[in-house]
């Protein structure tokens, strides 16, 4: 198997075992436990020492639809420290427009019909609230927070479901007439009376016959199957279009299937032997990136049905390729940080465990390369763009003037 640079939860339980010269399986810790220490320095340490660098690492934007008459939106509860990065508002043509941030003792000045100010979007935080004043007045277009997303909790390797086809189910209503077509990636499949040859189908005697001849008519590098008169596409791009001439008979769901390498309903945690549910209908999963930065695509997505080991959703987030996985919301198998900080995740981790059971050599060894990790982190995480320095300057200041963002309302 090929190196990869990053380590799965299995991947770092390994490194951990290495790293203090023992088994862990000696009764004091098992593998929940483990995984425990990980998360710990995850929060703690590794997370706040990378956003001390202010290079933008695990900010995500957040859409909001805007509501008439409505002041208060809460902060997104994946938020790191419940922190904003900023806030934009957006049209209904996707143009971005500026807020401004007041202080809370201000508010009553900024609501005084005397005041002389067209922007409509001035705001103030109130706990884990935004609070714009004057109320908002306009029901187009979305709030659009930043923020600096929360990284999943890491669960062991067999929580996650890895992508390995897309899927979209196709019925056959009713028998389509000669000359009906279904479209795929703009690759059109035309429904004959008979003598169906390259990119064409039979109309069968029954809607499961022509449902059978449709699925044998796709080929490479998508393929097909039947049951009855539904007919499932598999294909590696889910960026796929699938569009029907005659949706009466020829019917594509609006839903998009996931077939997973597993998805299985329950899991038995190894050390307590308990079981619990995991991919059932109903729960809310998290899509995400496997290669680095292994971001989250989208969170809190509905599993709408399960079939085997196919899963189908509303939608898929964009972004989201074969290989990617799934876990339940707010779970992870691969740390949401730079691959070169794994290993010391691992070391960290390590050092907790030594610490723990009083190994007070072990861990002064551990503790001398974690500053060692320390000093050299700085390297890989500082000014991102090494060949064009930022340019740092007062948002309002006068050099500014008339350059970058708009203070308009929409």
């Amino acid at each position: 198997m090929a190196a990869k640079p990053w380590l799965t939860t299995q991947g770092l339980i390994n490194s951990v075992k290495r790293k203090i010269s023992m088994p862990l399986e000696q009764g004091t810790f098992g593998l929940s436990d483990v995984v425990s220490f990980l998360n710990e320095e995850m929060q703690i340490s590794q997370v706040p020492s990378i956003m001390e660098f202010s290079e933008e690492y695990f900010v995500y934007r957040v859409r909001i639809p805007l509501v008439s008459g409505q002041s208060r939106y809460d902060i997104p509860d994946r938020a790191i420290g419940m922190k904003i990065r900023d806030i934009f508002v957006e049209d209904e043509n996707g143009n971005m427009g500026d807020t401004s941030r007041i202080s809370p003792d201000d508010k009553a000045y900024w609501q005084s019909s005397a005041v002389n100010y067209t922007q409509n979007y001035l705001y103030y935080i109130e706990g884990n609230q935004v609070v714009f004043t004057p109320t908002t007045q306009t029901s187009v277009g979305y709030l659009v927070f930043y923020i600096y997303l929360r990284p999943n909790q890491l669960v062991l390797d067999t929580r996650a479901a890895i992508a390995e086809d897309f899927v979209k189910q196709i019925t056959i209503s009713v028998n389509p007439t000669a000359g009906d077509t279904l479209t795929i990636n703009g690759e059109e499949y035309t429904a004959v009376a008979s003598g169906a040859t390259t990119n064409e189908f039979n109309i069968g005697l029954t809607t499961t016959t022509t449902a059978s001849n449709l699925a044998a008519a796709i080929v490479s590098p998508m393929s097909a199957s039947s049951d009855t008169n539904i007919v499932k596409v598999f294909y590696s791009d889910a960026t796929y279009v699938f569009e029907a001439s005659n949706t009466s008979s020829i019917v594509v769901s609006d839903e998009i299937g996931v077939n997973f390498d597993q998805l299985p309903t329950e899991w038995t945690d190894p050390d307590t032997l308990e079981t619990e549910d995991l991919f059932t209908e109903g729960a809310l999963v998290d899509f995400l990136q496997t290669k680095p930065g292994h971001r989250t695509y989208g969170y809190d997505q509905e599993l709408l049905s399960i079939e085997g080991t196919e899963a189908y959703f509303a939608s898929i987030p964009t972004g989201f390729i074969v290989g990617d996985y799934v876990c339940l919301a707010n779970e992870c198998i691969i740390p949401q940080i730079p691959p070169d900080l794994h290993n010391g995740l691992a070391e960290r981790a390590g050092a907790r465990i030594l610490a723990s059971m009083g190994d007070q050599a072990g861990l002064q060894v551990s503790m001398a390369k974690i500053n060692e990790i320390d000093g050299r982190q700085s390297t890989l995480l500082n000014n991102r763009v090494t060949g064009a320095p930022m340019k740092v300057g007062g948002r309002n200041s006068m050099l500014r003037a008339g350059k970058g963002r708009s203070r308009r309302g929409f």
